[in-house]
């Protein structure tokens, strides 16, 4: 931090608490900033140690670094640090439908309004990359009206929210094989991967007919075919349908469930994962961001010490 945020410790702790979440004292909404990420914080004539911070808003974005503005001409300048990828699957949609005693089908429909809620958040609050498990390659073994039910729901959620998804400038990605789904489902992909491929903003990711497995057995085979021995990590890693993306931050996991279920095994090996007993369809952005901030409170040390 400089020298003057040292001098006004009540503001600069403050402001840093204030994003992390620490204080407790307003509700959070720029969630992307730890203490030890923080290069500096800068703080404008008017800024008093006694001000009450409050209102943080986003002031501009880089690959590196976030600079966040607060009343008063205090702006923080941090290190760009945090990825999120969001683990949910269709099991949830049909648990939460069951324990009320209603169609699956119903909590697969309330699930995709979830999904919309929760793409809008987090790109609103500048989330870099997130992911959805959809449906894996395991959900074949559902009732067949269902596993239909959910490539219809495919179809209508594209048709019905890929102009305001465009707009708020998601990239859409599909990770899986999806070139066995339903044809009908596979022209609103390709129409959703067209229209989005040229945004910049946060990288939505559906995983689709995928298994953490099948992909690195997919990997593994494309890497025999090139001819190439002695394959090291990197190799694998860029032979994945995640190749060139950021391993995940954090992986959360709704219902009550307490495994990965499949889900991006290779590339969770020092992910955080958040539990929480919330059904998807019951899930918030409120949840969202209560998990965000369990998330921030771990400290992560990739198998080293600090």
């Amino acid at each position: 931090m400089m020298d003057d945020a040292r001098r006004l410790p009540g503001i600069a702790e403050a402001a840093v608490a204030l994003i992390v979440g620490g204080d407790g004292a307003v509700q959070v909404r720029r969630c992307e900033i730890r203490p030890e990420h923080v290069v500096e914080i800068k703080l404008g004539i008017g800024a008093l140690p006694d001000q009450e911070v409050r209102q943080p808003q986003l002031a501009a974005r880089t690959d590196d670094e976030i600079r966040i503005g607060l009343p008063g001409g205090i702006q923080i300048v941090a290190k760009q640090c945090f990825r999120n990828v969001f683990r949910s699957d269709f099991a949830a949609d049909r648990l939460g439908a069951k324990e009320r005693g209603l169609p699956r089908t119903d909590g697969h429909k309330k699930g995709a309004e979830v999904f919309r809620q929760i793409c809008q958040y987090a790109s609103d609050i500048g989330i870099r990359c997130m992911t959805f498990y959809a449906f894996s390659t395991e959900n074949w073994k559902r009732p067949a009206d269902e596993v239909s039910g959910i490539f219809k729901l495919l179809i209508k959620f594209v048709k019905r929210e890929l102009d305001e998804l465009n707009r708020n400038n998601v990239r859409i990605d599909i990770l899986g094989d999806w070139s066995i789904i339903p044809e009908d489902s596979a022209d609103s992909i390709r129409l959703a991967l067209a229209t989005t491929e040229k945004n910049d903003g946060l990288k939505l990711n559906i995983a689709l007919n995928y298994g953490g497995r099948a992909e690195i057995t997919r990997a593994v085979n494309k890497l025999m075919s090139e001819g190439r021995t002695n394959v090291t990590e990197d190799d694998i890693s860029g032979a994945l349908y995640t190749a060139g993306m950021p391993d995940p931050d954090v992986i959360i996991r709704t219902s009550g469930e307490n495994r990965l279920s499949n889900f991006l095994i290779w590339q969770a090996a020092y992910s955080e994962i958040v539990l929480t007993d919330v059904y998807w369809p019951d899930f918030t952005p409120e949840e969202y961001e209560r998990c965000i901030i369990e998330y921030q409170s771990r400290d992560r040390r990739f198998g080293g010490h600090k």
